[in-house]
């Protein structure tokens, strides 16, 4: 799903969430979360987080995740300041790089995993190493 931000009929940022099912119960993947460069530090990111958080309660997933560059300290700071705690890593190729995320979750607060659940699926905590759908 895609949430835009608008302002004066003009959308200045968007944000894509994806459901995804499991083992463990549904989860969210908050896959983009982008902003133009002269909206910063008004708001906009956060009302897109909140907006995906909604949705992803809607869903009944009972957590948001997200991969972040190991480099963008700035958005992993945004990322903590809602809620967000690092959860493991993920490796990936894109073009010719090798790319490391973070991977960071936030509950929803709608009830957990059963106990021994991994998370995401066939992972398990601190060694997440997936290849990314970018």
């Amino acid at each position: 799903m895609i949430v835009t931000a608008r302002r004066d009929g003009r959308i200045v940022g968007y944000a894509m969430i994806v459901r995804e099912s499991a083992d463990h119960g549904i989860s969210a993947e908050l896959s983009k979360l982008y902003v133009l460069t002269d909206f910063h530090g008004q708001g906009v990111a956060a009302k897109l987080l909140a907006a995906t958080q909604a949705v992803a309660v809607e869903w009944g997933a009972t957590r948001v995740w997200l991969g972040v560059n190991q480099q963008n300290l700035r958005a992993q700071r945004f990322y903590v300041k809602c809620g967000f705690a690092i959860n493991g890593t993920r490796t990936f190729r894109l073009g010719e790089h090798v790319e490391d995320d973070y991977v960071m979750v936030r509950e929803t607060g709608l009830s957990s995993a059963p106990a021994g659940a991994t998370w995401p699926a066939g992972t398990s905590s601190g060694n997440h190493r997936p290849t990314s759908r970018r």
